[in-house]
């Protein structure tokens, strides 16, 4: 608008004087004032608002509006991802987890199919509760080695269970073959991000939506009837997202639309131009996107104060109307596109294809490393066991000792009082008849 301001003042031979408005807004209605460009009209403090400003009802009693320059209409600015983010769980979400589930449902019912069948056909190797879980154990590994094409230990004995084998083994190869296949396909195949094109659309998300605040924009959106648009105004409530045209184009939100995690509603004019400004800088992270559904189509011209002089404002009225059919005003807006256009063909033109890296592959780098954990545990769940068994029975050993130590206590105090010797006076005394050597040799010797 500088350019129209410029024109104006050189065709009708006068000077101005640019003053932005302290709060930054276009102008809305307060209890006994007005905002921004408006409120300034209104106060005696500007002749001419340039803008261009939309012409709305509520605004008609305060200012005099001129020519149209140009007509207008909101749009929602998202954004995506240039790269898809890798998952660790990537390769396993090839299939959704209700497949898995069902994969792990159906080996334990074909494993207690298998089961049965055993038991009908030879009953003694499924004759108590061990037996049945070690078989159980066996066939869930064996249909599981299945699905990875790994044959089985041993060889089905009876009509059912190799058909029952077969039959499973047809169903792994399929399955088995889509798992690769659809994984190649993610792998190989750009997914399309998700795009927010509407209303509807955006109020069934739950981010941050940024609206410039002070302007007819927020009003429209605020005293809406639709739906759509009053749930769209809750996210705007909830995260704050009404503020200045220089607050809602910053660094930060501009981060989270890019990302596809906010959005922001504004007039199509403003988008472009911002978006134009640092598309470049943000390329190597996603591109904007801009929603093909557009919505509170308006007309924006020049505001005039009402006691504006009449053939001035319809002089100024006329040459805004000849740039307009000249295509000036258009022109100067394309002016400031131009990386725009750039940053489109570039982002139309795509990426190299490039080599797998640690980070797209980090999926099936976790699936070996939980095995690795998953075997050590079970490692010192085993060892644990023989641990727990073994001081259970030392425990058991003590506890026994302890109950055994007093009658053995016992028995010993009393074989102690059976073997316990007599008194000397009360021992009975014995002759023995010897020889008279051996006399003399007991007389010497003692």
């Amino acid at each position: 608008m500088r350019h129209v301001a410029d024109n104006l003042a050189s065709s009708l031979s006068f000077e101005y004087v640019i003053e932005a408005p302290e709060d930054g807004e276009w102008g809305v209605k307060t209890e006994n004032n007005w905002t921004g460009m408006i409120g300034m009209i209104y106060n005696n403090r500007s002749d001419v608002a340039l803008g261009p400003l939309a012409l709305t009802e509520n605004r008609l009693p305060v200012v005099k509006f001129g020519g149209i320059v140009m007509v207008d209409y909101l749009t929602i600015l998202t954004g995506y991802l240039s790269r898809a983010e890798p998952s660790a769980f990537g390769a396993l979400m090839t299939f959704d987890w209700t497949v898995w589930l069902t994969v792990v449902a159906s080996i334990s019912t074909i494993s207690l199919l298998s089961l049965l069948f055993e038991r009908n056909s030879t009953p003694e190797k499924v004759s108590n509760l061990d037996k049945c879980m070690e078989r159980f154990y066996h066939y869930f590994e064996t249909y599981l080695k299945a699905m990875l094409a790994e044959s089985a230990t041993e060889m089905p004995q009876t009509n059912a269970l190799r058909v029952l084998s077969q039959m499973w083994w047809m169903g792994a190869i399929v399955l088995m073959n889509a798992f690769t296949g659809h994984m190649k396909a993610m792998m190989m195949v750009k997914p399309e991000p998700t795009r927010i094109d509407s209303m509807a659309m955006l109020a069934k998300k739950d981010m941050p939506v940024f609206l410039w605040k002070g302007t007819s924009y927020e009003t429209r959106v605020k005293n809406s009837t639709s739906p759509h648009d009053k749930k769209v105004y809750s996210l705007v409530e909830k995260y704050h997202g009404a503020m200045s045209i220089d607050d809602m184009f910053c660094k930060r939100n501009m981060r989270q639309v890019i990302r596809g995690q906010g959005a922001i509603v504004s007039d199509i004019v403003v988008l472009k131009y911002q978006m134009a400004l640092n598309c470049r800088e943000v390329m190597s992270v996603g591109n904007y996107y801009i929603g093909t559904d557009d919505f509170y189509p308006h007309t924006l011209s020049l505001a005039f104060h009402n006691n504006f002089p009449e053939s001035v404002r319809k002089e100024m009225d006329k040459r805004v109307r000849w740039m307009v059919e000249l295509g000036l005003i258009n022109q100067w807006l394309y002016s400031h596109y131009d990386n725009l256009d750039e940053c489109a063909a570039m982002a139309k033109a795509g990426e190299p294809p490039e080599a797998l890296d640690l980070e797209k592959i980090q999926s099936a780098l976790l699936v070996w490393f939980i095995g690795v954990l998953l075997s050590i545990l079970l490692m010192f769940v085993e060892s644990g066991r023989t641990i727990i068994c073994c001081f259970f029975c030392y425990s058991l050993g003590k506890k026994l000792q302890q109950m055994l130590l007093p009658c053995r206590r016992k028995r010993q105090s009393h074989s102690k009082q059976a073997k316990k010797p007599t008194p000397s006076g009360d021992r009975p005394k014995i002759l023995v008849a010897v020889s008279p050597y051996i006399d003399d040799y007991y007389r010497t010797s003692t």
